[in-house]
């Protein structure tokens, strides 16, 4: 797409500068031949929270990021993980259950799995957008949005107001232009997560804890849950509980560290030692998730929600970010292909919303899994974690990637399954980590074009 005052390309402004935000800003400028103007928008006075928790990037996140010229800054930020991606224990007692080593990572879906602290992701990013020309502004809160006028309209803080051809809504769970657009949507908020620091030095020195560094780890058990990733300079944990203890959207409110001992006094040895050796604040807030919504889109298609705004989900899928970068890439990819706005939203929307909307269940379904009570139910998942570490681990071959030139006629291979499961069903896991948003939306016009 060429069309657009100026010349050439289109006055963007992305509201909102977390991951989403900059990730769709990279992605547009880095389009052949761009000549979009962006201007990124953020309320804070920089793209770094009070509070920094890690991110976890799996495969189909990673492939993005590597394509957006950002993997040298990233893995120059990573612990050495070289004894596994990801560990799972049962909760009281420490069994692992679950392995997943690096190399088995990239010999299924070429490509790696990345742990790192938001905070060093978004000033990579930052970086990377600026580099490209993007005007990132800083302490510009946007106020008012006008979503049905040709040209929307954004009013900041300041009282300036500037029109686009496009705006794009990165602003989060607790999206404004998201309201503009759909009326109040109210987050769940089904978890509290209680989050603290190990210093890594700490850790070295203790033989108990020592197996956290150069690995994720996750214990499930009833009701509660732990995780912890091993990041540069600190070990990261957070301990998960199904109360409403967190206050929701609040992400700096300090909570006491003997508390969360009592509260987690049944888990197992080494999750309560870790718990003694934290510094720094512990944090604590709600974990949410959005239902699903009816569009992302306003009536003139001129405005779009990505990221949180559109499809915010629990962690517990472990897709909150990876989901942005897709939307990042299929978005930038739809403006290119196609000749205005409004035509490039919806076929955006086509693209994402079902995909979406799977792993945002399945991330439901997956604390449930993961949540069990002691029983038949928790056996049998245990037992399951344990044959899929098994079979998983004799795997010679690469999951089979649909080829982007010859796509199907009814974008059958990048359906979602047809039945909504968890994610650790080979199935889920499968469509996930071996997904590819590039060929995805190439198959889309394609198919289209085709069709047409």
């Amino acid at each position: 797409m060429t069309t657009g005052p100026g010349p050439g390309g289109l006055d963007i402004g992305i509201v909102g500068a977390g991951i989403a935000g900059l990730a769709t800003a990279i992605a547009l400028l880095i389009q052949d031949g761009s000549k979009h103007r962006v201007t990124v928008f953020e309320k804070y006075p920089n793209c770094q929270p009070a509070f920094s928790g890690p991110v976890q990037l799996h495969t189909n996140a990673t492939r993005i990021l590597a394509k957006y010229g950002v993997s040298d800054q990233i893995e120059s930020c990573l612990p050495e993980m070289h004894h596994s991606v990801q560990n799972i224990h049962k909760y009281r007692d420490g069994r692992l259950l679950y392995n997943l080593p690096t190399a088995v990572a990239l010999k299924l879906y070429q490509s790696p799995v990345w742990n790192l602290s938001r905070n060093e992701l978004l000033d990579i990013m930052l970086a990377r957008a600026s580099e490209l020309g993007a005007v990132c502004k800083f302490n510009a809160g946007v106020v008012d949005v006008n979503v049905d006028v040709d040209k929307p309209l954004i009013q900041l803080e300041s009282g300036e107001t500037l029109s686009f051809d496009l705006v794009i809504a990165a602003d989060g769970i607790h999206s404004k232009i998201r309201t503009k657009i759909l009326g109040s949507v109210d987050p769940v908020c089904p978890l509290t997560a209680y989050s603290l620091n190990v210093d890594r030095d700490r850790l070295k020195m203790d033989k108990d804890l020592n197996f956290l560094l150069n690995r994720s780890g996750f214990w499930i058990g009833p009701k509660k849950s732990v995780v912890g990733m091993d990041l540069p300079s600190t070990c990261s944990l957070i301990y998960c509980n199904e109360k409403d203890d967190g206050e929701e959207g609040v992400w700096d409110r300090t909570f006491d560290v003997e508390d969360i001992k009592k509260e987690f006094a049944d888990a197992e040895p080494r999750l309560l030692k870790a718990l003694d050796l934290a510094d720094g604040p512990c944090y604590i807030w709600s974990l949410s998730d959005i239902p699903e919504l009816s569009t992302w889109i306003s009536s003139n298609g001129k405005v779009v929600l990505i990221g949180d705004a559109a499809h915010a989900m629990l962690p517990f899928a472990a897709q909150g970010a990876g989901c942005s970068l897709e939307d990042s890439a299929c978005l930038a990819e739809c403006i290119t292909r196609t000749n205005t706005v409004s035509d490039a939203t919806a076929a955006f929307e086509a693209i994402r919303k079902t995909r979406t909307t799977f792993i945002s269940a399945a991330g439901r379904l997956n604390l449930e899994f993961c949540h069990l009570a002691n029983g038949p139910a928790q056996e049998a998942r245990d037992a399951g974690l344990e044959m899929m570490w098994d079979k998983q681990s004799k795997r010679e071959a690469p999951p089979p990637v649909p080829d982007a030139t010859h796509p199907p006629q009814e974008l059958r291979d990048y359906a979602p399954p047809e039945q909504v499961t968890n994610l650790f069903t080979p199935v889920a896991r499968e469509y996930v980590s071996g997904y590819d948003i590039f060929a995805h939306t190439r198959s889309y016009f394609a198919a289209h074009k085709q069709a047409g």
